[in-house]
């Protein structure tokens, strides 16, 4: 779990570290290559159907309704070279059945007692109903179908695996 970041906050200082490593190194204007992967073989140690089946007995509604809204807030640090600072921005997604859904004001008078100082949430209004059928297949898609794209940069081919 070394290279793990749990938050797109922790992506900055790694890269700025990680900058002035090569710099050290006198590796600038080399071709770098990046990789960006969920974890690795997550769920290859999971009995893939059993999961399946049990989420399938969990989700007992026709329908469920995911609501969206964004926690922005001041970073705690700068973050370009040019001193402007720029906002954190982090998106929050609920699920309920579509029939418990919470008003946007309630969420935000819940969540109020906890945000940092500075934070503002904003909706994003629109929820998005989802049959639990639809869920369940992209639940399966995600679960037992994973592919990891791999994208020349010199070139418009791509790979999958």
């Amino acid at each position: 779990m070394g290279s793990s970041m749990f938050s797109v906050n922790e992506m900055y200082p790694r890269m700025k570290e990680f900058q002035t490593r090569i710099a050290e190194k006198g590796w600038q204007g080399r071709k770098l290559y990046f990789a960006k992967v969920d974890v690795h073989a997550c769920f290859d140690t999971i009995p893939q159907e059993r999961l399946l089946r049990l989420i399938e007995g969990i989700m007992e509604e026709e329908e469920y309704r995911a609501n969206k809204y964004v926690e922005v807030r001041p970073p705690a640090i700068e973050t370009s070279k040019s001193g402007m600072v720029k906002p954190i921005k982090r998106v929050v997604t609920q699920a309920r059945p579509s029939d418990e859904m919470e008003s946007f004001a309630g969420v935000a008078e819940k969540l109020a007692a906890k945000l940092k100082p500075g934070a503002v949430l904003v909706d994003d209004v629109v929820g998005k109903p989802w049959e639990t059928h639809a869920l369940l297949k992209l639940l399966r898609t995600h679960i037992k179908e994973n592919i990891i794209k791999v994208r020349d940069t010199n070139s418009s081919t791509t790979t999958c695996d």
